[in-house]
């Protein structure tokens, strides 16, 4: 389904139950009395504000909460002809890579209903694939948009950090939350950017850079584009599935006139990423999270003083696994710990991000396979993991933690599943990569992919 598809509304309508009662994506259904022949319609992450819908983002601590406002996208979207149709579902409070802990039950992959999602943006993700939607909202804040993305064929795009307002947006970790999205195709991928982005006065992180008609402007050649391959990551790749479907990609775009160059950070830099990723977003979602107490948000717990209510509502409206990165995160923020832990983790990141920042400069693109695999199974992982932890997974947080834009397209096949291509570029420069992922869809043939479930 693209943008600009007419749609018979009931006809699809039916479809969405029908898909949602294998792959349990969705969270909330809207009234259907507000549908019409003449929107495009769009699945909308359960933790971006949508005014007289529920909200729980996966948590039970959140379960009745009805905003009673729109958030800034919404806004956005509704002016341009989109109509919200679900809430899709999520890993609780955008804390997981799985889609497992939703708070209810788990999100199922479309190609294979034995297999991962995703997270936590994989119910907007599993939609979309799904051809029940051409067009998902989602937040990214290590991997949530992107990862999800490989797992189901989608193109997932998180812009640069200011790019799109997040007013409205249930926060995880605030300097790294990305609102993005799902797409079928790189030209509505480009299309919905020019919907989104914008200087908003009710978010202050957001920027006053020229966008530009990104959709139009698009220029597949590749002629003279000065392409990286990021080495550290691809040489984690194992599988020779993956690697022969990359190392043909490179040819292509070789033959095709790209300077293709090996670029790469100090390993030393590298294996921080992952633990000073975790270590300031547990810490930034401990402080925000903190008015998640039962008492302003959600069913109030019955309870004899505010302290009980507190520790009732927290006990019970958290899963284990959020639990223990409230945990870490309050760790890390006592009086004595910060100087080693919070602040010292701030400061590798601001030199993680200087490297980072000069491998990209010279460059148009920065190309990796987004995932080191497809999508794992259900039964081979352990839910209480906080997350894979190896660079070929890890390599997605370098764009959060610069802020730096970057999307995952389908790239192949393994075993009838697809798996997807990273690529990134420098702040403001999405149409450098909308550009280029442009051509590599022209070579794969697989836009507008989706699956019957």
């Amino acid at each position: 389904m693209r943008l600009n598809d007419s749609i018979d509304s009931q006809q699809l309508a039916r479809k969405w139950k029908a898909v949602d009662e294998k792959i349990q994506a969705v969270a909330f259904w809207c009234d259907e009395t507000e549908k019409n022949d003449s929107s495009f319609y769009v699945a909308v992450k359960d933790n971006i504000s949508v005014s007289g819908l529920p909200m729980q983002a996966g948590s039970h601590i959140l379960k009745g909460y009805r905003p009673v406002y729109d958030a800034s996208v919404i806004g956005r979207l509704r002016k341009q002809g989109g109509h919200v149709f679900c809430k899709s579902k999520m890993d609780e409070l955008g804390m997981g890579d799985t889609g497992l802990n939703t708070g209810t039950t788990p999100i199922f992959n479309p190609y294979d209903l034995s297999r991962i999602v995703g997270g936590s943006s994989g119910g907007s993700a599993a939609l979309v694939a799904s051809g029940c939607c051409p067009l998902a909202l989602g937040t990214d804040t290590g991997d949530s948009i992107r990862q999800p993305a490989s797992y189901t064929g989608t193109v997932g795009v998180k812009p640069t950090y200011g790019r799109i307002s997040r007013y409205g947006i249930l926060p995880y970790a605030n300097s790294m939350d990305t609102v993005g999205y799902f797409t079928t195709c790189i030209e509505d991928a480009a299309y919905a950017l020019e919907i989104f982005e914008g200087k908003d006065s009710n978010d202050m992180t957001t920027l006053i850079k020229p966008g530009g008609s990104y959709h139009r402007s698009l220029d597949p050649s590749l002629a003279g584009k000065k392409i990286g391959i990021f080495h550290s990551v691809m040489k984690t790749i194992n599988d020779p599935v993956l690697q022969k479907i990359f190392d043909d990609l490179i040819h292509y775009l070789e033959r095709k006139g790209a300077q293709l160059v090996d670029v790469d950070i100090d390993s030393k830099w590298l294996n921080l990423v992952d633990p000073v990723y975790k270590t300031i977003a547990n810490a930034e979602a401990c402080s925000n999270h903190a008015c998640l107490d039962g008492l302003r948000y959600g069913s109030q717990p019955i309870a004899d003083t505010v302290e009980q209510a507190v520790k009732q509502a927290r006990t019970t409206g958290f899963s284990s696994l959020v639990k223990k990165r409230f945990i870490y995160g309050a760790y890390s923020l006592y009086e004595e710990n910060q100087k080693d832990l919070f602040l010292k983790a701030q400061k590798i990141r601001r030199q993680i991000v200087q490297e980072y920042l000069m491998m990209l400069e010279d460059l148009d693109v920065l190309l990796a396979l987004s995932t080191p695999d497809i999508a794992p199974q259900i039964v081979d992982l352990d839910g209480s993991r906080m997350q894979i932890e190896s660079l070929s997974n890890s390599h997605l947080k370098l764009d959060n933690l610069a802020g730096t834009p970057s999307l995952s397209l389908p790239l192949g096949w393994k075993q009838g599943c697809p798996f997807g291509l990273c690529i990134r570029s420098n702040r403001f420069q999405e149409q450098k990569m909308f550009d280029i992922a442009k051509a590599i869809e022209n070579y794969t043939g697989l836009a507008g992919l989706t699956v019957e479930v």
